[in-house]
């Protein structure tokens, strides 16, 4: 009786224990989980940060100078730098209340350079369809401000520039109607002259001709200081020496101009018509008949260094207009006249060099030239 109670104790526990053979958890991971301890059925998490927005900045600053062509110069600067990567630098040039609207554009990105957050920013002017005055700079955040120099050319495609400051921040404070207000300019009070020196009336030695520079017209003055100095005065001041054949004048400037007064001298009537009644005008040699030098000219130009080049171009009109080009890089057109004695002057308008010489009636032609430093003379005769 004892061997069958023990005998059915045992299969009760080899029972049991087949019942919950399955259920060993010792290893087993929590619901849910995999053995790596990540969800069963979710991906990692991404931790790369999404990009910030992009923002507007606005950038401005102020270029002055004093003295003479200051109102050709002198500018306030608006640089937006757009939410769409578009950068636009519009000019205002205060003093004659001229707005140049897209004067540059470009692009910008958030960048570093360094190791150090900026604003990167490419900038160019349009010179007819031709980038020109092309620049990269790099805008940094000072105490909430960022700030940059950029430079701007005072003739688009021309080499004279200056150099300016603009600050700002993502606020676009402007728009063009307030940022003229905000850099409205006038003119400070003149003081009279000491009632001596008023003068009484127009001097019998000045001469007077409106003259067109640019998008500025100006009352040109021309004064005979004695029978050899004059001064000549469109927007600069000119001091000359002349020449006088009966009413018609030669001017020649003392120091040859540079920079701006060179752009300005180069579109001056160098020969002036003078008249009783106060005013003058620009002399044409053969107004009303052709000059016996027009036509084309061969000419062979030899330089300081004996190099020898021929002219790309050198004509002379009927009206006795001297004009052509060294080369046809675009940078070396010059133009001038010839007068009734075969004397021609000329000036090169984008390098701001002279040109002298002379012109026979069989043709031959012999022309000296100075730019910037470098002279060159030529000889040639009509085709």
């Amino acid at each position: 009786m004892k061997r069958i109670a023990a005998l059915v104790l045992a299969l009760v526990m080899i029972f049991a224990l087949a019942a919950c053979g399955g259920e060993n958890t010792t290893n087993t991971p929590a619901n849910n989980t995999s053995a790596d301890n990540t969800p069963a059925d979710t991906a990692p998490a991404d931790t790369t940060p999404a990009p910030a927005a992009t923002e507007n900045y606005q950038l401005v600053g102020k270029y002055e100078e004093e003295g003479e062509g200051a109102d050709r110069v002198s500018a306030a600067f608006k640089v937006d730098l757009n939410k769409d990567g578009t950068a636009v630098v519009d000019r205002y040039r205060y003093m004659s209340d001229t707005y140049e609207d897209t004067f540059m554009t470009g692009t910008w990105a958030a960048a570093q350079k360094d190791g150090i957050d900026c604003l990167k920013i490419d900038l160019a002017c349009d010179n007819n369809g031709e980038k020109v005055n092309e620049q990269t700079v790099y805008a940094y955040d000072m105490a909430g401000t960022y700030s940059v120099e950029i430079s701007f050319p005072i003739v688009i495609g021309m080499d004279y520039k200056r150099n300016l400051t603009v600050e700002g921040t993502n606020e676009m404070k402007y728009d063009d109607e307030s940022f003229k207000a905000a850099y409205a300019w006038t003119a400070p009070a003149e003081e009279p002259a000491p009632a001596e020196e008023q003068p009484a009336e127009t001097a019998a030695n000045e001469y007077h001709m409106p003259l067109t520079l640019g998008e500025n017209e100006f009352d040109a003055v021309l004064t005979l200081v004695d029978d050899t100095n004059a001064t000549f005065v469109a927007a600069m001041t000119f001091e000359c020496t002349y020449t006088k054949d009966g009413s018609v004048v030669t001017l020649t400037p003392v120091e040859e101009p540079a920079d701006m007064k060179a752009t300005v001298w180069s579109v001056v009537p160098h020969q002036l018509k003078l008249k009783d009644d106060g005013t003058m005008e620009a002399y044409v040699p053969f107004e009303g008949e052709a000059s016996p030098y027009a036509g084309e000219y061969d000419v062979k130009n030899v330089n300081a260094d004996g190099e020898e080049s021929y002219f790309e171009e050198f004509i002379i009109d009927e009206d006795g207009t001297v004009h052509g080009a060294v080369d046809a890089s675009g940078l070396t057109g010059f133009e001038g006249t010839v007068d009734a004695e075969g004397n021609i002057t000329a000036e090169y308008g984008r390098l701001g060099g002279t040109m002298t010489g002379t012109v026979d009636a069989e043709g031959n032609i012999s022309v000296h030239s100075e730019v910037r430093g470098r002279v060159s003379d030529a000889t040639g005769v009509k085709f």
